[in-house]
């Protein structure tokens, strides 16, 4: 399998329970793999806008007793169109992020069901909880 050296994570569309907890895990994990961490500020909209910050365990140590979720989440229809997904990729690998990590619920995932983005990663790409995400990672 192999082994990333840079991973991406963002929170998507509107705040829920165990956004921070999921930040939190999945830095320290793939931190303690080797792994660089770059938190996307802001949802898929800080993809297209390259709003990208190099987390730490020191950045997230404290993060779980925090309201909403630490990398801001928002909605971004923009995300839908083909060529903003193109922009992401290519924010992606201009960056050397090989794998975005995403923490969404319905709505989000919904979203991008609708705008094709689903079909052209692949479904078996997604995951449905974290322990496998990192066991996949």
């Amino acid at each position: 399998m192999k082994k990333f050296r840079k991973i991406g994570i963002l929170a998507s569309g509107g705040d829920a329970p165990g956004m921070n907890a999921a930040i939190k895990s999945v830095t320290c994990a793939a931190i303690a793999r080797g792994v660089e961490v770059v938190g996307v500020v802001g949802g898929y909209a800080g993809l297209m806008s390259e709003n990208f910050k190099t987390l730490s365990i020191q950045d997230v140590s404290s993060i779980i007793s925090h309201g909403g979720t630490a990398l801001y989440s928002a909605r971004c229809n923009e995300f839908k169109l083909e060529e903003s997904m193109q922009k992401a990729i290519a924010n992606c690998k201009k960056h050397n992020i090989e794998v975005v990590f995403s923490h969404v619920n319905d709505q989000p995932m919904k979203a991008m069901e609708k705008a094709g983005f689903v079909q052209r990663v692949g479904r078996e790409n997604f995951c449905d909880h974290i322990d496998t995400a990192l066991l996949r990672a």
